[in-house]
């Protein structure tokens, strides 16, 4: 209520009366949000209507791990290793949130936050319909000792809607190196998440997940149609205290692409694409009473970008740095003011630049 941005929470209980078996789909509930799906595993998503076939201006988090391919300029969301399953809820904000949660956050922020460790819960499920359809959850959770763990695994197999060209045309044809051309998705995933109350006040989290899929998904201009497959990988480590948090992530990816169809006579632009993020960012949250009731946040960031990529020639590398600050003065019960600030230190500029939409 007191949140200033307009903002929608999707719960765990809404999750799982939506019987919906793929994430993009549970945010056409929340009001102002466009999904657009264009392939069984392919979908973009925007706020009020600025959305593309790459959509590269909603943020999207998974336990404060930004899940943007930089390089690809997009969410893409085959590679996440987790089913509706594993979320304990969803936070979407709608409007531009750069100060705090930096880059791609013009059109709002999707937060996704998974099911705790801990919960003595085992579960699993498994679904089929028409269009080759063939989905599996499981997962389980409990504790260790002191140490609460949580592991889940599924699998998701179907058809593509339909094919780019008929078949039957001798002008164009449809590689065949990832398999059978008419599926539109095709793999398995698997995460584990680990907590440990160090002294009541401080908690040391630890996650990993994998996904290896076979994707089919949309590209711009006249590379529309894309097929892709490789392993996705990511680990993630946090430290919660009550003055603030510490977390660290890697994410890698190892993929193969090429085009869906392709001329007669011409190469599929077979491709290899290569990917690290780390990602390092501390902040220091604290609420207090000066005067008024404050609600402050202070922290810095750094981001290290590598990619090897057949279309780029060689290898880069980029470094990012960022500091942020955000405060929220609640002056009576109806007035609160609230200020924030952001500075990026991009590779590509000669000066910090200081912008209310990063």
């Amino acid at each position: 209520l007191d949140a200033p941005a307009s903002t929608t929470i999707i719960t765990r209980r809404d999750v799982r009366l939506s019987g919906m078996l793929f994430i993009p789909e549970l945010f056409r509930r929340a009001a102002g949000v466009e999904v657009m799906t264009t392939t069984p595993i392919d979908s973009n998503i925007s706020i009020r209507g600025f959305n593309q076939r790459l959509s590269n201006r909603m943020l999207v988090l998974v336990d404060g791990r930004s899940t943007y391919i930089d390089t690809l300029g997009a969410t893409l969301w085959a590679p996440l290793p987790l089913s509706p399953l594993d979320i304990e809820r969803v936070e979407i904000t709608r409007g531009p949130a750069s100060a705090l949660y930096g880059a791609n956050s013009f059109a709002g922020i999707i937060n996704i936050i998974t099911r705790p460790p801990g919960p003595a819960e085992t579960e699993a499920m498994l679904g089929f319909g028409n269009g080759g359809q063939l989905t599996g959850v499981a997962y389980t959770s409990g504790y260790l000792g002191p140490i609460a763990y949580r592991i889940s695994a599924g699998y998701l197999r179907a058809q593509r809607f339909s094919l780019e060209v008929s078949p039957e045309r001798v002008d164009y044809y449809a590689p065949t190196t990832f398999g059978d051309p008419s599926l539109g998705v095709d793999g398995y995933w698997g995460n584990a998440s680990l907590r440990y109350r160090i002294i009541p006040e401080v908690v040391a989290n630890l996650q990993g997940g994998f996904a290896q899929r076979h994707q089919d998904f949309q590209g711009t201009g006249p590379l529309r149609d894309f097929v892709a497959q490789g392993p996705v990988g990511h680990v993630l480590g946090s430290i919660e205290t009550p003055y603030g948090t510490v977390r660290a992530f890697y994410t890698h990816i190892d993929a193969q692409a090429q085009l869906g169809t392709v001329p007669t006579g011409t190469p599929s632009l077979l491709t290899n694409f290569e990917s690290g993020t780390l990602d390092v960012e501390a902040e220091f949250a604290q609420e207090f009473d000066l005067l008024v009731h404050h609600n402050f946040h202070l922290g810095a960031s750094y981001r290290r970008k590598t990619i090897d990529w057949d279309y780029l020639g060689q290898a880069y590398e980029q470094n990012h740095f960022a500091v942020f600050t955000q405060e929220a003065m609640r002056i009576t019960k109806w007035l609160s003011l609230m200020s924030s600030l952001r500075m990026n230190v991009h590779p590509l500029l000669n000066n910090p630049v200081f912008s209310p939409r990063d």
